[in-house]
């Protein structure tokens, strides 16, 4: 009897030990999932700034638009949440639209090429909104709901990647860059926190956030 019940608990303990041992190996593909997945996502972003910014700045206006927008497409195709996903990215580039418009009328930034219509931002510009939407769900999730963090974050980053897009001529500051850098700090403070309220409102379900390799 006292075998028997020996060998009931070394059956039990050797089966509680897999399991285990098996929840430890899908927790640790999953995090070598999520990790390449934000590698993915920040990598496809630096790719579509860096050519977006480059393309613009020597006049090609088409390819700087292009780009960046065909990547934020493969981004969107990765995604698991693909048509809520666009939805989201859509929306964005009309944040991006309505937030360069206003710096530019305010004569605080004056990016390379024209727009679509008179008083609209070039579409390359646009463009680097929806890729800049592409982090909010993905390598930047952990912002979900820290607005103020979002806020200083936009604050300081939107004013430095206008210093450097300046810097590479893909714009210029007709008033100066303090006045640039004031009123651009202003507009990003608003947006970014923006973007990721808008994200919420949008929804996605489960699985957003996610790209379709990750388990």
């Amino acid at each position: 009897m006292k075998n028997r019940q020996g060998a009931g608990w070394d059956g039990g303990g050797a089966e509680a030990a897999v399991r285990v041992t098996s929840e430890g190996h899908r927790r640790s593909r999953r995090a070598s999932a999520s990790a390449v997945a934000t590698l993915v996502n920040l990598g496809l972003y630096q790719v579509g700034w860096f050519v977006a910014i480059v393309c613009a700045a020597g006049g090609s206006p088409g390819w700087a638009a292009a780009v960046p927008l065909g990547l934020a497409a493969l981004h969107a195709a990765l995604a698991k949440r693909t048509a809520n996903e666009l939805r989201f990215l859509a929306v964005a580039g009309l944040v991006g639209i309505a937030v360069d418009s206003l710096v530019s009328a305010l004569s605080a930034v004056a990016p390379r090429g024209s727009g679509l219509l008179p008083g609209l931002p070039p579409l390359w510009l646009t463009a680097l909104w929806v890729q800049l939407a592409t982090l909010v769900r993905f390598a930047l999730r952990w912002l979900a709901g820290r607005y103020l963090v979002a806020a200083f974050l936009g604050a300081v980053g939107g004013p430095v990647a206008f210093l450097v897009g300046e810097r590479m001529g893909a714009a210029t500051f007709p008033n100066g860059p303090v006045f640039a850098i004031a009123i651009l700090a202003l507009a990003w403070a608003i947006a970014t926190p923006l973007l990721f309220g808008v994200s919420r409102a949008l929804g996605g379900g489960e699985g957003s956030g996610a790209y379709r390799f990750e388990h």
